[in-house]
């Protein structure tokens, strides 16, 4: 598992993976997904769909990546306020997203994104664990 700061799983991420393995149709696909579910407006480009996770990105939706920097921790399960009003608006987006989703895709592209977007709130709490 490679968590984001809001607790996404970047190793299992579409966009992630084809960046890392450098395949430029696997982009294609997660910008054809991303497109269908609405988290994009356009057909991106593969290259703008490019991502080399969110310790490099220069946005979060959330302002959870600054939150967790400024804090000097990799991950909101770090912090002693887990979960934070921002963390839980972040689940509660999620949950959203899930449902549509669920109706938009296959079962095959559903169980990756529920596993890299959608399962946030339990990545975190098992990091928590330890």
């Amino acid at each position: 598992m490679k968590l984001a700061c809001c607790g996404n799983d970047c190793a299992i991420c579409p966009r992630y993976t084809a960046t890392q393995s450098g395949d430029e149709e696997l982009l294609r696909q997660a910008a054809e997904t991303w497109l269908r579910v609405g988290w994009r407006d356009v057909l991106a480009a593969p290259q703008d769909m490019a991502c080399h996770g969110c310790q490099t990105a220069a946005w979060c939706r959330y302002g959870i990546r600054d939150c967790a920097q400024q804090l000097k921790m990799a991950h909101c399960g770090q912090c002693r306020r887990y979960p934070c009003p921002r963390l839980r608006q972040a689940f509660a987006r999620s949950a959203a997203y899930a449902e549509k989703c669920r109706r938009l895709c296959s079962p095959q592209e559903y169980a990756v994104l529920a596993k890299a977007f959608f399962s946030k709130q339990e990545n975190l709490a098992r990091s928590r664990r330890g």
